[in-house]
């Protein structure tokens, strides 16, 4: 209990900062889009939404106008942070797609990924097969190993199969001739 109070006093504290920081800068999108994230967490959801609101939703125009509305890789973290506490997976994945695939040339992936594997507000997207995909668009070497290996052990089974069929071909000529 105490550890849970010093908690929620803590975020007390980070929400009268980011509430001052985007009354005396508004135009600043990082700001709210980590305020968005802090009253996810504090169960605030409707005001989180009303902050949420300020963003596309259209998956598909996401990605591509993410640069246009000079959104930083910050921003788009915190608002799949937020989508993500909301329970709202398919817009949380499309900002981690932002993240993941926007702006690969801002900031170190590795880190990034690990923070998502390590961040409870990410937990409910990290078995969600489309965040594994992005994952793995994120060092296509593995993905690459990975088909590779997929593609062996197809081979595999077709073999596998065809040996099978051969077999019983031969079991069943040699039955007609025997």
């Amino acid at each position: 209990n105490g550890l849970r109070t010093v908690f929620e006093d803590q975020l007390e504290k980070a929400k009268s900062l980011l509430e001052r920081a985007v009354k005396e800068f508004p135009a600043e999108d990082h700001f709210w889009a980590f305020y968005a994230r802090l009253l996810a967490k504090q169960n605030l959801h409707q005001e989180a939404v009303n902050i949420l609101n300020r963003y596309p939703d259209n998956p598909e125009s996401i990605v591509h106008d993410a640069k246009n509305l000079k959104m930083n890789v910050w921003t788009a973290y915190n608002l799949a942070a937020s989508y993500a506490i909301l329970g709202e997976k398919q817009l949380a994945i499309k900002y981690l797609e932002v993240v993941i695939l926007g702006f690969s040339d801002q900031w170190d992936i590795d880190e990034t990924l690990q923070n998502i594997e390590n961040e409870m507000d990410f937990e409910g997207l990290r078995m969600d097969p489309q965040y594994m995909y992005l994952k793995d668009l994120a060092h296509p070497e593995t993905f690459e190993e990975s088909f590779a290996k997929l593609n062996r052990e197809f081979n595999t089974v077709q073999e596998i199969i065809r040996g099978f069929y051969l077999d019983k071909n031969a079991q069943i000529d040699e039955t007609i001739e025997g």
